[in-house]
Formats: C-alpha cells, structure tokens, sequence
C-alpha cells in the first residue's frame, strides 16, 4: 500500500538554497578581546595584568605567581551617622605586601597603618566625643588557590589571618587574633568575572585606658569577644585596555559589637598605567543597617619579580 503523500520526508534543500556559512576567522590565542570586541595584545590580558586585593572588599581569586612581588597601598576616608553621634575616620597608606611562594601560594603582610579619627556625640558603647590617632592592625598570613576554575566549576581560593592590633588609644587591641575568608568565582570570559566570599574573623576586645573628663577610665568594663562575619558578591569588568571596573556588594554580622549587622555597596575603577603599575578609585555607602556610612578612596599598587637563589649543599 503506498503511503500518502503528506507522510513523505520533506525534499532536501538544493545546496544554492542555503549556501554554507563563511568560514570563521581563526582563533588567536594571542589576541583577547575587550567588552567592545576590541583586540588587545596578550601583556593586557586581563588574566596577566597585575590583578589587586584592593580596592574592593572581595579579594581576587589568583595569587600573585611564583617569585613575583606585589605592593598594594592606598587610603581611605569613612563617614558614619550613628544614633546620637557622627563619626570621621582616615586611613593611610593601607599597605599590603604580597609574595608569591608558588603559583598558587603567597604570604601576606598588611598594615592598615595610622588611623584619625573624628566623634562628635556619644555612641551607645561609650566613646566620647573628640579627635585620635592611632597605629591599626597589622596582619600576616597566606593566600592558597586550592581549586583553580575547570570550565563551569568555579575556583576556589582560601586565606588564613593572625591579626594584631598594636595600636592604642581607639578600637585597636593588643592581642593575636584568627581570620579565614573563602573566595569563589568564575572567569566567564577575557573581560568579565563573577566573584564572592564567605568569612570570620575573631575580635578579642579588652579594656582600653581612655581619659574622661580628665579622669583615666577603661572602657569597655570588662572583654568581650566579636565574631566578625561577612560575605561579598562582585563583578569585575575590563572596559578597555587600560581601564577596569567593579561593581560591588558587602554585608558584616558582628555578634557582640556596636555594628550588629550592615549591607554596603561599592563602585571602583582601575587605572592600568603599565601591565604592572595600577591607581585605584573607589566609593560606596551603607544600602541597609544600624548605621549610616559613606566611604571613599584611592591607591597605587605596583608589581615585579624577585630573584631566587638556591642553597647549594
């Protein structure tokens, strides 16, 4: 029985109906191109150009590389309104020095350096109005990518802290305290990364000798311990060449502490002046909290290669 026509199989094209596509442009891995398409030579690469932990909250996933420096220095001026108080704080240079130990471990030393401070009013803990100045925390540790990016599945990046904070005479402390901040993310293309981080970090507050009314006081009474969490969500973009951006969000839960719980958002940008000099601008304020801040900054950052010599036996 011969079968009805409308079941027949649909006539193939003729090949002039549908003339084959042109052959793509073959793929340099060389070249990169930028969010405008634009091709960059490879020493612009946004994964070989120096890639900071500043300015923004999230640090970066890669570590430095092996025999490589890097100095990352900047400063920073926050603004917050508090119930019954206005607070101003200045911060310079924020220095960080990194050094790489192998492609995928580096050891960090950071100094936040001098703090001035500014308190009109009289916050809910007890801190008086007046002007101070002091040394901030100083901090080591490592930065150890442990699982670099396969395709979809992001990388991940683990950072250990012991801080001390040596100064006196503000919210410093004189004790060794732990840190550790988990990184994930992926490298979707060239000029495109998605990023966040999950972390704690333990604050020992002890007594601290203040003057009051010209009689020396402590205050708080008695320590207490703050469990510093945070989490962070950021996206970098390479606009051009020479130019890169973020856009950032940052939230912390201090149990324990006079900030109880603050939702931030964050701008920057990257000035790339060589493949290995960066100046860094950034802004940002308070979406949700206890209290109201604002901050704004700026830094430098520069890195190069360090001989290594092996001991000969």
């Amino acid at each position: 029985m011969r079968a009805p026509s409308y079941w027949a199989p649909y006539p193939p094209p003729k090949p002039e109906e549908f003339p084959p596509p042109e052959a793509h442009e073959p793929f340099d891995a060389s070249e990169r191109n930028n969010i405008f398409n634009q091709k960059i030579s490879r020493e612009w690469d946004p994964e070989k150009i120096i890639n900071t932990d500043r300015p923004d909250f999230t640090d970066v996933l890669p570590t430095v590389g092996k025999h490589v420096w890097q100095t990352e220095s900047g400063t920073a001026f926050r603004h917050r309104v508090g119930e019954g108080y206005s607070f101003n704080r200045t911060s310079v240079p924020e220095t960080t020095l990194r050094l790489g130990v192998s492609d995928h471990f580096e050891l960090r030393i950071k100094w936040d350096s001098f703090m001035f401070s500014q308190r009109t009013g009289t916050a809910n803990g007890g801190t008086n109005e007046g002007k101070s100045a002091y040394g901030s925390d100083f901090l080591v540790g490592f930065k150890w990518l442990a699982v670099p990016q396969a395709g979809w599945l992001p990388g991940h990046t683990f950072l250990g802290t012991l801080t001390s904070r040596i100064g006196t005479g503000g919210p410093a402390q004189t004790l060794i305290q732990p840190g550790v901040n988990w990184v994930y993310g992926w490298q979707i293309n060239k000029w495109m990364v998605l990023r966040g981080s999950t972390g704690v970090e333990i604050v020992i507050v002890t007594p601290q000798h203040r003057l009051v009314d010209g009689v020396e006081t402590l205050q708080p009474s008695s320590a207490r311990t703050v469990f510093d969490l945070h989490q962070s969500v950021v996206t970098y973009l390479q606009v051009v060449k020479r130019l890169g951006m973020y856009l950032e969000w940052f939230s912390f839960y201090d149990h324990g502490a006079e900030r109880t719980h603050q939702h931030n958002g964050g701008v920057g940008f990257y000035i790339y002046l060589t493949p290995n000099i960066q100046i860094d601008l950034r802004g940002g304020g308070t979406i949700v909290g206890t209290h109201n801040e604002v901050f704004t900054g700026a830094g430098i950052s520069f890195r190069g290669k360090y001989k290594y010599k092996k001991r000969k036996n």
